[in-house]
């Protein structure tokens, strides 16, 4: 539409409807005004011919906006965001969410008919999705690990560092668990870093007492996040591990505590010792798995979530005939059992 065109319309709107509405209101206050003690009728037919006036200009307005280009593409987005695409559902609050999830998620008859029950599975579904904002959150979860036999303790052992992007819950930041299964006692967490989202360091303590032990006889510690950390919205945590095996061999597990998106491990073995066998748990997550021929490494990773409760196991050991042998298959049972009879796992 041109700069003449639209003067036109902007001039004929105003001359015409606007200014007759407008005109119907004044003249209408100027003869209310001027009127002594108006009866009844008088009075009735001042507010009609006002009300008559102002619908008569605020109808002017919205027939001057339905005719222009702006206004029509305007209304066009609005239906097709409601219709269409259903954005305006992302805007709704978290009960409403769920209750408009729950009105979604009901089971037809047909489905009843199947199973009775379907229902209670659906809100137990609702459930747990809706619970992801009452946990911590992490993201790019990454374990390197390098492992080598140490002469003076006669055992494997295996420097660990463990990395991720920790974000805040609905209750703000839960204090992070670390800690060893029962039969790791000489293991150790040698340092915990914690990096607020401007690189500014919030945390570096070494050496983190496990002072806790659990029904399990894990050894458990808890490092609480700083003051200055609690108003970020998202944590760079660092944690670097030693972790002891028994004698010729040690057994690596891994079992995801909170919701995780993205998990990366990669595992190096020097000296002579070799990767026997390795097992992973994680469940509607596809892995990739890199496991050389020579035994010396490992790299399991995957670009998806991983719920809470799963996991991994790595077994690695000197080959037969380096000091006593344990048989891989024994151990493997034992590394199922850990992952499977454990809810939790406070190394990680």
């Amino acid at each position: 539409m041109n700069s003449g065109s639209t003067r036109s319309l902007f001039s004929k709107f105003f001359l015409n409807h606007f200014w007759v509405g407008l005109v119907i209101c004044l003249v209408t206050i100027l003869i209310e005004k001027s009127t002594e003690k108006p009866s009844f009728i008088q009075i009735s037919a001042f507010e009609l011919f006002k009300t008559i006036g102002i619908s008569v200009m605020v109808a002017s307005i919205f027939t001057y906006a339905a005719g222009s280009s702006d206004f029509m593409k305007h209304i066009q987005g609005l239906l097709e965001k409601v219709v269409t695409q259903r954005s305006f559902l992302g805007n709704l609050d978290r009960d409403s969410k769920k209750r408009a999830l729950e009105t979604l998620l009901q089971p037809s008859d047909q489905e009843k008919g199947l199973y009775s029950k379907i229902n209670v599975y659906y809100r137990k579904f609702i459930d747990e999705a809706f619970s992801i904002y009452e946990k911590p959150i992490r993201e790019k979860f990454s374990i390197n690990c390098v492992a080598r036999y140490s002469v003076e303790r006669g055992k494997i052992v295996v420097s660990s560092t463990y990395s991720y992007t920790l974000y805040k819950n609905s209750g703000g930041f839960d204090n992070i668990p670390v800690g060893f299964e029962k039969g790791e006692e000489e293991s150790t967490v040698d340092k915990v870093r914690i990096i607020g989202s401007k690189g500014n360091v919030i945390l570096n303590e070494e050496k983190i007492a496990l002072s806790k032990i659990d029904s399990n006889g894990a050894r458990i510690g808890h490092v609480e996040i700083p003051p200055e950390g609690l108003g970020e919205n998202e944590l760079y945590v660092t944690i670097n591990m030693t972790e002891v095996g028994g004698d010729h061999w040690c057994l690596l597990t891994f079992n995801n505590l909170h919701p995780t998106n993205g998990f990366d491990i990669k595992l190096h073995c020097n000296d002579d010792i070799e990767i026997r066998k390795y097992a992973v748990f994680f469940v509607d997550a596809e892995c990739l798995t890199d496991a050389p021929p020579d035994k010396k490494g490992i790299h399991i990773t995957t670009n998806q979530w991983i719920t809470e409760g799963t996991g991994l196991t790595v077994l690695i050991s000197l080959p037969h005939g380096k000091g006593k042998e344990i048989y891989s298959e024994e151990a493997v049972n034992i590394a199922e059992a850990v992952i499977s009879n454990s809810s939790k796992k406070p190394t990680l």
